[in-house]
């Protein structure tokens, strides 16, 4: 999967790929987040972990636990 999207996103914030954070719930996604060089949480409350966890840095299942994933 092309990393376009987040490489664009990345670039108009003036943030570098590797420090940012992509968060996905699909395997296609993840695997772009990869590709652009960009660690990547994969959220498991609707998808399988098997799909995310090869390509995911943390897997969670809850939105409620993201800010203390993310150290905020």
């Amino acid at each position: 999967p092309a990393p376009d999207v987040y490489l664009k996103a990345a670039e108009l914030r003036g943030v570098e790929p590797r420090n940012t954070v992509v968060i996905e719930d699909s395997a296609i996604g993840a695997r772009a987040a990869v590709a652009a060089g960009m660690p990547c949480f994969g959220f498991v409350l609707e998808t399988p972990a098997e799909r995310l966890q090869a390509n995911c840095d943390v897997l969670f299942y809850e939105m409620d636990g993201l800010p203390g994933l993310l150290g905020i």
